[in-house]
């Protein structure tokens, strides 16, 4: 019995001795065997294809009357589905002068928040290479439709023969669309203003109530293995402020205690080749899947080339990609966009979150003051510099007032943007100005 048991205890010695022996001559072996889960890369929702990333605000004019449907209303997917059909039967287009402003005839138009080739709706071939901003059709001239290239300026191209019903069915379409109303150029002459294209206001003061705001909730470990594939190469670092930082030694991420996120990797710039518009959109919806997910209430508002060169004077790429938040039908406002991140061919440079949500009223729904009183505030607060620059925009949201997103309520205000990006708040209520946002 002695024997068996020294024998039993002699080879355990053996397997240990070239156990720690290769080990000692090849090292431990790949981390894959070791922690597989810490390769496990993870994603947040589904991968928004580009189809559904660009979606054009619909206008319908018709004898003076404006009917407006924005991407985030109900019935947009079928109307946009209809209003497609100027794609797939354009001819090939040519250099043409900008449509005529229809006054009583019906006016279609399609404005998209960026430029983007319409080949991303199947469409014809022979739109491509163009990368429209807006698209126009008139009835009174209902062979043609126009486009407004990036490059080349206003094309206008033949239709082949649509359909009988589809004029029918776009009026029907927009029948319970939102009315607006155009703003006269008089107005804002009297008060030292100008305009850049056509600004449209509510016909009706929308009618809202100011709301309780909370914070956007990652799973922090999802969110970190989504970004470091491997966890175990990963320092966490929890700050004073109980905020935490995790790194790996060439890009950090930041997690505050109240929800804002923030991801650098300088590695990833400066960039070598620059990208097409739509490669740069795929790009983008496969960074915010693996980044915390982009939200139904999430609408694309900018996409930016940027430029610059370095002594070599050889040229260097980045893309600057930012959000909206669109909540209850009315868009949240704030310091920061919602999401914001600049990217090159090398990878994602830098990423800013914070997703706040609109939940309940804290007081009755009341009207809001005329857009023009707010407007009226705006102007007795511009400088003649100020002035030169042109009214882009105007448009009822919510607010949140603190830079830090940290304000438990969001009222309802006016905002005025102008084309240097600069735009002014006006409490939709009380008509006092609150802030400007740059």
């Amino acid at each position: 019995m002695r024997e068996q048991v020294k024998t039993y205890v002699l080879l355990g010695l053996v397997l240990s001795s070239i156990t720690l022996t290769s080990r000692l001559l090849f090292g431990l072996p790949m981390m894959e065997t070791v922690k597989p889960s810490s390769f496990e890369q993870l994603v947040f929702g589904e991968l928004r294809p580009v189809s559904r990333q660009v979606l054009p605000e619909l206008r319908l004019q018709e004898k003076g009357e404006f009917r407006v449907i924005k991407p985030w209303e109900q019935n947009h997917a079928s109307v946009w589905e209809s209003v497609q059909q100027l794609i797939f039967y354009s001819q090939v287009p040519a250099l043409a002068e900008a449509p005529p402003a229809e006054t009583n005839g019906l006016r279609l138009w399609a404005v998209f928040p960026v430029s983007i080739p319409p080949s991303v709706w199947g469409g014809s071939q022979r739109l491509v290479g163009l990368e429209i901003s807006d698209m126009v059709w008139l009835k009174s001239d209902p062979q043609f439709v126009w486009y407004h290239d990036i490059k080349d300026g206003w094309l206008k191209a033949r239709l082949m023969v649509l359909s009988d019903e589809w004029e029918f069915a776009i009026s029907s379409a927009f029948a319970e669309a939102s009315l607006y109303r155009f703003l006269e150029a008089g107005v804002l002459e009297k008060l030292g203003l100008s305009a850049q294209g056509e600004i449209l206001l509510p016909a009706e003061a929308p009618v809202l109530a100011s709301r309780l705001v909370g914070s956007e909730s990652l799973d922090r470990d999802k969110l970190v293995r989504s970004i470091f594939v491997d966890t175990a190469l990963v320092r966490q670092i929890e700050e004073r402020d109980g905020a935490f930082i995790y790194t790996d030694g060439h890009k950090g991420l930041r997690l505050f205690a109240h929800g804002e996120v923030e991801f650098s990797a300088p590695s990833s710039e400066p960039g070598s080749e620059m990208m097409e518009t739509i490669p740069a959109l795929r790009r983008t919806a496969q960074y915010l899947q693996l980044m915390g997910g982009w939200q139904d209430h999430l609408y694309l508002n900018h996409l930016v080339r940027e430029e610059s060169f370095l002594f070599s004077r050889r040229q260097w790429d980045s893309y600057l990609v930012s959000f909206i938040s669109v909540q209850h039908g009315t868009r949240l406002v704030s310091a920061n966009p919602p999401v914001k991140l600049r990217f090159s061919d090398r990878g994602i440079i830098y990423y800013k979150r914070q997703v706040r949500t609109l939940t309940t009223t804290v007081e009755e729904q009341r009207p809001l003051i005329e857009p023009l009183d707010a407007l009226q505030t705006v102007a007795q607060l511009l400088d003649e510099d100020d002035k030169s620059h042109a009214l882009t925009e105007i448009f009822p949201a919510y607010f949140l007032h603190s830079a830090a997103g940290l304000s438990s309520v969001a009222p309802p205000v006016w905002v005025i943007l102008f084309n240097n990006n600069r735009a002014a708040v006006i409490h939709g209520q009380t008509g006092i100005f609150m802030a400007w946002l740059e």
